[in-house]
Parts: structure tokens; sequence; C-alpha cells
């Protein structure tokens, strides 16, 4: 297979959206720099993928909400691919319960991690 020579990051990529991100990418010859809260699951993601697609990947245990965090994991990224050429940012989460829990912390979190991390990321 082809590979394109820039790397895409790719936020919550060890589940879910951003796991399918991830595999779509990678079938396309597309290098991959998995970040994930889980150091474990975006290891295991990263060689499964750099095995079934024989790209350059690689896993970065990032929480998207800490920004202070991102700066860091970016320069992780460009060390390992050289080259970033795009962003998939799947890490989310959701506030599902009872409106009167909804407190302005809980609210401030999940913008935090599924909005404010974004712009601040490449």
């Amino acid at each position: 297979m082809t590979q394109i020579s820039t790397a895409i990051i790719v936020t919550g990529g060890a589940s879910g959206i951003g796991k399918a991100c991830a595999e779509s990418l990678a079938s396309a010859g597309r290098p991959v720099s998995i970040w994930d809260l889980d150091q474990g699951k975006s290891t295991a993601v990263a060689e499964d993928l750099r095995n079934r697609y024989d790209i350059s990947t690689s896993a970065f245990s990032v929480d998207v909400a800490k920004l202070d965090q991102l700066n860091a994991a970016v320069a992780l990224s460009r060390k390992s691919h050289n080259v970033l050429g795009g962003l998939v940012h799947a890490a989310g989460v959701d506030g599902f319960g009872p409106l009167e829990q909804l407190t302005p912390e809980l609210w401030n979190s999940i913008l935090a991690i599924n909005l404010s991390a974004f712009p601040f990321i490449i």
C-alpha cells in the first residue's frame, strides 16, 4: 500500500468514533497518531493498525481537557511522524442525566473536552 506522508492526529482514537476514523484513515494508507486517556488502549489500537495496514502509527495518553498537555502531545506526534496533516477531534463525553444534576463544573468539563481543545491542538 502507498503511504501518505502526513499523519493525522485522532483524539479519542482508542474507541468508538475515534477508533473508526483512525481505522478508515489507516485503510487509506494514512499514518495516524492515536490520542486517548487510556495509554494501553491507544497503544493496542496503534499496533493493530500498524500491523494490518503497514502504516506509521503512534499512541499517546492525552487529556484534551487539559490544555497544558496539548503542546507536548503535538510535539511528540510531530517527533513520531515529522509532518502532521490534520486532526480528527473525536474525543468527547456526554452530560446525560437529570437536569437538576447539571452543575457549572460538569458543564465546563463537557465543553473543555468536546469543544475547547480543538483550536489549541495544531
